[in-house]
């Protein structure tokens, strides 16, 4: 409807349409920013990268003016806005970092290998029952050294064989029952280390 311009409906007509121009020149800048966003990870040669920046140049000079002052014009509607990108997936959630007792359980476990040879299990039984760390804590500190646990039975052989006799199936035992390997590491421990 036309009404005077000093007509109170003509006054709210033209609050009303700057509210929405106002509104929409927002939404175009923000739609243009995050289409903008977008276009700066794909590679330049992509056609929506153009229309990208197009619209954030235009959405941009545009809410530089006065939203009662600007014209109608179908340069600042949400329609002309590339609205065809899709947001960028949320990222993948980092791993949690490592605690304050998992870092400890972890050195004190590279501590340990460093100078006597274990078995998994019996690290993990010597952090929970020697050094008093959590069950869960000492699995994450044994499980980060990655040891070759074949390696570790080796050179455990080899300790009881430097401090006593053993038969074979003696020491395979005494690796499975006294240090906890594994029977497929004892075996392999008692054989490399000659016996």
């Amino acid at each position: 409807m036309n009404h005077p311009p000093n007509h109170p409906h003509a006054r709210r007509e033209r609050s009303i349409i700057g509210i929405v121009r106002t509104r929409s020149l927002t939404l175009a800048v923000m739609i243009a920013l995050l289409a903008g966003c977008s276009a700066s990870k794909t590679p330049a040669t992509e056609p929506s990268s153009g229309a990208a920046s197009t619209a954030t140049t235009t959405a941009a000079s545009t809410a530089t003016t006065t939203a009662a002052s600007t014209p109608p014009s179908a340069s600042n509607t949400p329609s002309e806005v590339p609205t065809t990108e899709a947001a960028a997936p949320p990222a993948t959630p980092a791993a949690p970092a490592e605690t304050a007792a998992q870092a400890n359980a972890r050195r004190k476990a590279a501590d340990y290998l460093s100078y006597m040879a274990f078995s998994r299990d019996g690290l993990v039984r010597q952090l929970v029952q020697g050094e008093q760390f959590a069950q869960a804590d000492a699995e994450y500190g044994v499980d980060a050294q990655h040891a070759d646990w074949n390696v570790q039975a080796v050179a455990m052989a080899e300790d009881y064989l430097a401090m006593m006799s053993f038969s074979h199936a003696g020491l395979v035992d005494q690796l499975v029952k006294g240090e906890l390997f594994t029977a497929a590491q004892a075996e392999a421990g008692v054989t490399g280390a000659g016996l």
